[in-house]
């Protein structure tokens, strides 16, 4: 990809940009889950369009904070970290939080818990290859917590 568009799209990120790790409970399934989340919040809806076009992702419009309306450019989990990894290079001020958000998504890929397998090799024979659940949540609450330690207001 060209260098001005990604060096662009890392001054968007770094100006008016968010990166987060979402957590909520789910009462059904009995437990927390946890989600990296990358946006971006602009009044013009260009720039929005010119990451949507370059990235994908997807666009919520009409957000309304303090009687001003602005939209979202929005990435989640796997893209939200392809997009990071692919401006890092050219991030100044939420560097280390895209680090944070890379160091998160290892711990998703230590899960085994969305693996389809049926019959005699049912769930229960694989069980004691899963991590530990509650283990994995206190490690993504920790990174949910240096991100929100790094987000500084000026």
């Amino acid at each position: 990809m060209n260098e001005v568009v990604l060096a662009y799209a890392a001054g968007l990120m770094d100006g008016e940009g968010c990166i987060q790790i979402l957590r909520w409970y789910s009462k059904k399934n009995k437990r927390h889950y946890h989600r990296l989340d990358v946006s971006i919040g602009q009044k013009d809806m260009r720039p929005l369009l010119w990451l949507k076009e370059h990235f994908g992702g997807r666009i919520q419009d009409n957000w309304t904070i303090k009687k001003k309306t602005f939209a979202h450019w929005k990435l989640t989990d796997k893209n939200a970290e392809i997009f990071l990894r692919l401006i890092r290079p050219y991030l100044i001020l939420k560097g280390e939080q895209a680090d944070v958000a890379f160091a998160y998504r290892l711990t998703i890929k230590k899960k085994m818990g969305n693996m389809r397998v049926t019959g005699q090799w049912g769930r229960a024979a694989f069980q004691h290859l899963v991590p530990n659940t509650d283990a994995l949540d206190l490690e993504r609450d920790e990174f949910r917590k240096r991100l929100q330690d790094l987000k500084v207001v000026h």
